[in-house]
């Protein structure tokens, strides 16, 4: 079945067709970028009047350069790695040997918070600045996000208390674009998606943006004169088109995937599939084996 897929998503000479993804969706994970967040990140706030209605002021002309985390913080989370629960679900499920290596490339980190050892997915930009480290609960049994009974995400900025952080997200995954000039940019909505994708599609140089709220001109600017393909989710096709009509200014190379699109019975339509969930379901070791 991987190869079958493989053929779907790639074809000679370096060709893509459109393929798919895992994500972090605001329409069904519950994870929201809030006004209040919004509003810190770029300098906004609100002067209420007797007389008029309320209005958005910028507090500053001069915009601030991304706070930024120290690489120590990032090597000490990177020790006992396979404590983490999606880090045990990778493992069972691909093999350590398939896995250990993508999880060095993309950097990823552990820390204990919620009881319990989490992954921490640091965001280090094209100049190697650590932006800031997403930390989310998973089932270690089968890699699902915990929902129940709230959306477990936290920051490792705050985790660390650095204070007066200056929050600037960038693209899970951009740090490796200097080193990979030459491949097709596989773009993903999920973290995790991105490292599934990696085991399994090597070929590919998998990016995510954490969120649709990062899907922006200014985060794709790293990416002009790459080819890159979007992979949306099940359902999320026509919003995604538009997103990349939006970015052709940016990025003359870009298409999207539609693979779901048009492959998705309707169970995996109502359960929202994701490239993950398509490469969870349909690969074996044995398919890795032979890749």
């Amino acid at each position: 079945m991987i190869r079958g897929l493989r053929g779907i998503l790639i074809v000679s000479q370096g060709q893509l067709l459109q393929s798919t993804l895992d994500c972090d969706r605001v329409d069904s994970c519950g994870y929201h970028y809030t006004p209040k967040d919004f509003f810190k990140d770029n300098d906004l706030t609100i002067v209420n009047s007797d007389r008029s209605a309320p209005k958005i002021l910028r507090k500053s002309i001069t915009k601030k350069e991304p706070s930024q985390i120290s690489h120590s913080d990032v090597k000490r989370c990177i020790k006992g790695l396979e404590k983490s629960s999606l880090v045990q679900f990778l493992y069972n499920r691909f093999g350590k040997w398939h896995t250990a290596p993508i999880l060095s490339k993309y950097l990823i980190g552990q820390c204990y918070h919620w009881n319990e050892n989490n992954p921490v997915y640091w965001q280090i930009d094209i100049k190697g600045r650590v932006r800031t480290g997403k930390i989310m609960k998973y089932n270690p049994s089968n890699g699902k996000r915990v929902k129940k009974p709230r959306s477990y995400i936290t920051w490792m900025h705050s985790i660390l208390k650095y204070q007066n952080y200056k929050l600037v997200q960038c693209l899970f995954g951009e740090h490796l674009l200097t080193k990979y000039p030459k491949k097709v940019i596989g773009v993903v909505e999920s973290e995790k998606t991105a490292l599934i994708a990696s085991i399994v599609f090597d070929d590919l140089l998998w990016l995510a943006t954490g969120g649709k709220t990062n899907m922006k001109a200014d985060k794709f600017k790293v990416l002009e004169g790459r080819k890159v393909c979007l992979f949306p989710d099940i359902n999320s096709f026509d919003e995604w088109s538009i997103i990349a009509d939006d970015l052709s200014s940016i990025i003359t190379d870009i298409t999207v995937s539609d693979l779901l699109e048009k492959e998705a019975t309707e169970i995996e339509r109502k359960e929202g599939y994701d490239l993950a969930d398509y490469i969870i379901r349909y690969t074996s070791r044995t398919d890795l084996k032979s890749i």
